[in-house]
């Protein structure tokens, strides 16, 4: 943007420079005139939307860059020609793109340059390979390279808890009403669940991220990447506890509703305190399964742009060319957060289960 701002910014004091300027800015003005065309370059791959290929037409440019140009030229009573500027000509574009090592036939044919082959080394790209590209031995990755990554790894992996955490919080909370909807709720309600249930377990979360974050804009409803992580997951996840509390409602036998029936207990009592603790202890182990699921399937918010776990992972391994190191040590730090969790959770289904009678585990 700041360079099409920039374009605009020359192109538009031009008239000016020449009405106030001496003799000699008059005469520039005269000659794109008299030629009928105003020369003006760009980055031909810049991509959309400053300066992209027509998709219709891949032989025509369009983009922000293209119609502020001919605006431009119109006030100037001109027409506007893309060019590839001085840089081509005098053969500076060609070095730059050979330091690099990016000099090939393709950018060759674009610049329109005869000769594709490289005149020299790269030499700035041989120079950031042997400064940062060279991998180290392993000794010396775990020595030095490693703990200095563990900070930013720290950062990603609270990143990764929040989405997870409240992600799994609104999970549980729509999981509950969509069980207790489907199983004791009214027909059209249980209709309803039921749809809802099999068409979120039925598409890729990969898709339901993308529709919520790059699709609800374009009917108005834009919301921040955060937000639109932990919804996604929340309510994708939301249908498989869902079953998980239905699984567990279901295993409650018979006897025990009617015994709560024969003691005076009405629906809401015989769930709040007799079907309810027997269904989350055994709706607890799948439970769980479904957090350390979720706390993995948080690496899909790096699509949003958060910067959390696997997304800093992957720029560090692209940055250091150390993709099996630091992939062992990301994947180490995912265990280690979801531990804790399992170890909580069996420790609340012993608690809850302590009546029963012991059973191996």
């Amino acid at each position: 943007m700041t360079r099409a701002l920039l374009l605009g910014l020359v192109l538009v004091c031009l008239p000016t420079f020449a009405q106030e300027a001496p003799p000699a800015e008059p005469q520039g003005l005269a000659a794109v005139r008299a030629r009928g065309e105003l020369l003006w370059g760009a980055d031909a791959q810049g991509g959309a939307p400053y300066v992209f290929q027509d998709p219709m037409d891949p032989n025509r440019l369009v983009g922000f860059e293209v119609d502020l140009a001919e605006a431009l030229a119109a006030k100037l009573g001109v027409r506007a020609r893309p060019v590839l500027g001085p840089l081509a000509r005098d053969g500076t574009l060609r070095r730059i793109y050979e330091r690099w090592g990016l000099w090939n036939a393709e950018t060759a044919q674009l610049l329109g340059d005869a000769d594709p082959s490289p005149r020299g080394v790269p030499e700035q790209y041989e120079a950031w390979r042997a400064a940062v590209g060279r991998v180290p031995p392993v000794l010396e990755r775990v020595r030095e390279r490693y703990p200095a990554t563990l900070s930013l790894f720290a950062r990603g992996a609270v990143m990764t808890l929040g989405v997870s955490l409240l992600s799994m919080a609104l999970a549980v909370a729509a999981g509950v009403v969509l069980a207790l909807t489907r199983v004791y709720g009214p027909l059209p309600l249980r209709w309803l669940a039921t749809a809802y249930i099999e068409v979120v377990r039925g598409t890729p979360l990969l898709v339901q991220l993308t529709l919520v974050y790059f699709g609800l804009p374009q009917l108005g409803l834009r919301l921040e990447p955060f937000t639109a992580g932990v919804l996604t997951l929340g309510l994708n996840y939301a249908a498989a506890e869902a079953e998980n509390y239905r699984a567990g409602l279901a295993s409650v036998p018979a006897g025990q509703h009617e015994a709560a029936r024969v003691l005076g207990l009405s629906r809401w009592q015989t769930l709040r305190h007799v079907v309810m603790p027997q269904a989350v202890r055994i709706s607890l182990p799948p439970m769980t399964n479904d957090f350390i699921a979720l706390l993995k399937d948080s690496s899909l918010v790096s699509l949003v742009t958060l910067t959390e776990l696997t997304r800093t992972y992957l720029n560090l391994a692209n940055a250091m060319r150390d993709h099996l190191g630091l992939g062992l040590l990301v994947a180490a730090l995912y265990l280690l957060l979801g531990l804790p969790f399992a170890r909580l959770a069996r420790t609340v289904e012993a608690r809850l289960g302590r009546h029963l009678k012991e059973v191996p585990r």
